[in-house]
């Protein structure tokens, strides 16, 4: 339960996804200690067409195919100077061009040199909730 309340948590749905995060010295919910972050991943299924997106702070800031296991590993390494978190979203290929089901997430990495993190404002759920009403 203290991963899952630390934030330590991936969704997958049938791919059969494996990652890790900088060599595994880091979980996802986790504060970066360096600015490039280094995910390694691939999935079980060889059967369907996966590809991974990568949102930074709540923009795509790329979309990469993503390896079956039998094929390796599909490497990414960004640059988390520019970004106050990083989450990571799988998708599995339709047949039309702009299908795009989703089938998992990572849970984000966090940059703890920006302001939200270091020194925030809000407290609970229930204040941020309030922002959005005002």
């Amino acid at each position: 339960m203290a991963g899952l309340r630390a934030g330590q948590v991936y969704v997958e749905r049938g791919c059969g996804l494996a990652f890790e995060i900088n060599q595994g010295d880091m979980l996802p919910g986790q504060a970066i200690t360096s600015p490039m972050v280094t995910y390694r991943l691939s999935v079980e299924d060889e059967f369907h067409d996966y590809f991974v997106e990568l949102i930074a702070d709540g923009k795509v800031i790329g979309r990469h195919p993503l390896k079956a296991h039998c094929d390796g590993v599909t490497e990414l390494n960004i640059d988390m100077t520019e970004h106050a978190w990083l989450r990571l979203d799988i998708r599995r290929a339709g047949r039309q061009q702009n299908e795009r089901e989703f089938i998992g997430l990572i849970n984000p990495v966090f940059n703890p040199a920006f302001p939200q993190f270091s020194k925030p404002t809000l407290a609970t759920w229930g204040e941020l909730v309030d922002t959005l009403s005002t």
